[in-house]
């Protein structure tokens, strides 16, 4: 779970759950919209049905945006991410969780249309506009900044799941 933030952030949260696939899940419980395709079961404030590759959602509006396992259901990922960089604020995240390609989640689903690793999602992020921050270890001083490096990269193509913060300018 994640919290919203400071409190004059506004946040949004696209691929929460519907009810009918998906259970309403949100990654962070307190964002000011919800957004998905499907309809949630029961009422929710702030709920709004639509498509992730058309957020009706006012430009430069968000401070932060949190997608957690949306982006390898899209047709088209270059759409979500543009549409992200037109509704986050300057300086705004969006919040990326995503199965690695090594993942057997990855390809035993079939509503997945795309699969990523590090490599790939990375450049998708940086066609689109967005400077990503990885997770990584924290691994000893004592290691050497290139080893240090290495031991990252690798860890990133070996995890179950990528995790990214990829913000605007």
């Amino acid at each position: 779970m994640v919290d919203k933030g400071k409190s004059d952030e506004r946040v949004l949260e696209v691929g929460c759950g519907g009810g009918n696939t998906y259970r309403f899940n949100p990654m962070c419980p307190h964002a000011d919209v919800f957004l998905d395709i499907e309809m949630p079961s029961s009422s929710i404030d702030n709920f709004v049905l639509a498509d992730a590759q058309h957020l009706p959602i006012k430009t430069k509006s968000c401070m932060r945006i949190y997608a957690s396992h949306v982006i390898e259901h899209l047709v088209s990922p270059d759409k979500f991410l543009i549409e992200c960089v037109r509704v986050l604020q300057s300086h705004g995240c969006v919040h990326i969780w995503t199965p690695n390609i090594l993942s057997k989640t990855a390809k035993k689903d079939a509503s997945h249309k795309h699969i990523f690793n590090f490599f790939t999602l990375r450049r998708l992020l940086r066609k689109n506009g967005l400077n990503s921050h990885w997770r990584y270890l924290v691994l000893s001083s004592y290691i050497p900044p290139k080893i240090r490096k290495i031991f990252n990269v690798i860890h990133s193509i070996v995890l179950e799941e990528l995790f990214v913060e990829a913000c605007t300018g």
